[in-house]
């Protein structure tokens, strides 16, 4: 949970740094004589529905779910950090990082209802898991 952050004009931005063996140390190329800090990132990513649910039931609309998947701290760098699994199995999804949303595709052959879990890792390593119902 521990990141590197220099301070610009919006506050603290995350640096990612390269893992290294040793836990209690990591690296990152910096270009410029800012101030930097270590912050301790303890806090999930957001993950919100962009359809009505109800009792953790979601309506697809035109055969699509999206969802906002936030972090406010770190971040999330890409989309190898966001997965979505419809009754156990992995599924390809859209994610757009400039909006912060995901959008999966139900493929016809998806039997209703169906158990979706959605998993987000931020860059530090917090996890969300979401569950919900598809009709």
């Amino acid at each position: 949970g521990l990141g590197l952050y220099y301070l610009d004009k919006k506050g603290w931005t995350f640096i990612a740094a390269a893992e290294e063996s040793n836990p209690k140390k990591f690296s990152s190329r910096v270009t410029s004589m800012e101030k930097f800090t270590l912050i301790r990132d303890t806090i999930p990513p957001v993950v919100m529905p962009l359809q009505p649910v109800k009792n953790k039931v979601i309506i697809s609309r035109n055969g699509m779910v999206s969802f906002m998947v936030k972090d406010e701290m770190c971040g999330i760098r890409n989309e190898s950090q966001i997965n979505f699994y419809i009754n156990g199995n992995w599924q390809l999804f859209d994610f757009d990082p400039e909006e912060d949303v995901v959008t999966l595709s139900l493929h016809d052959d998806i039997r209703k209802p169906a158990a979706l879990l959605i998993e987000v890792e931020d860059n530090c390593g917090n996890t969300t898991l979401r569950e919900y119902i598809i009709q």
